[in-house]
């Protein structure tokens, strides 16, 4: 079924048109939710609340073209990772001002090249929650300091600090690995 037409079909209340936008989003739906959680059963919790906001607010939607429903979808997802990881109250954000970015060597890019998704999701997955929940709003989400520091309720430089966090701990890890 085209998405427009199942969108349309999700809007008029269409049992079946939810269960195939259901089935064909849980999955990664799932996988947004978490990596920023990291463990399984919240992130369920999350995909499950995302898909029950999705159905409440299908009204809402406006289509936009080609993967206008999954940028949306995708928006509800992170926005209930965050707020579980709000809930917790252990983001673990400390500032450190006047950090200088991390720069990765070329040896280090191939490194990160050679390592696969998983493996690359794996590390990204014990990184402490503050460094976690930037790293994922940063590169994956595509959000500038601004837009992270208005949705943690932290500062811009809190987010570069957590960033800068983040990709040097990345970087100690291929170091580990070249050892």
């Amino acid at each position: 079924m085209e998405e427009k037409l199942l969108v349309e079909n999700c809007k008029q209340g269409q049992s079946s048109a939810q269960h195939i936008l259901y089935e064909k989003y849980a999955d990664v739906l799932y996988a947004t939710t978490f990596r920023y959680l990291g463990e399984r059963m919240e992130a369920e919790d999350a995909a499950t609340e995302a898909f029950l906001k999705i159905f409440g607010n299908i009204h809402t939607f406006e289509w936009r073209g080609d993967k206008s429903l999954w940028h949306w979808m995708k928006r509800i997802a992170v926005n209930e990772a965050l707020m579980k990881i709000r809930k917790r109250k252990q983001m673990d954000i400390v500032s450190i001002d006047g950090e200088t970015p991390v720069q990765f060597g070329a040896e280090q890019e191939q490194a990160l090249s050679n390592m696969s998704v998983r493996e690359i999701m794996k590390v990204i997955h014990t990184m402490p929650i503050g460094y976690r929940t930037v790293f994922n709003l940063y590169v994956f989400e595509d959000m500038s300091h601004a837009e992270i520091s208005a949705h943690l309720g932290v500062s811009e430089v809190t987010s570069r600090s957590q960033l800068f966090k983040a990709r040097k701990f990345l970087q100690e890890y291929i170091l580990k690995q070249k050892k």
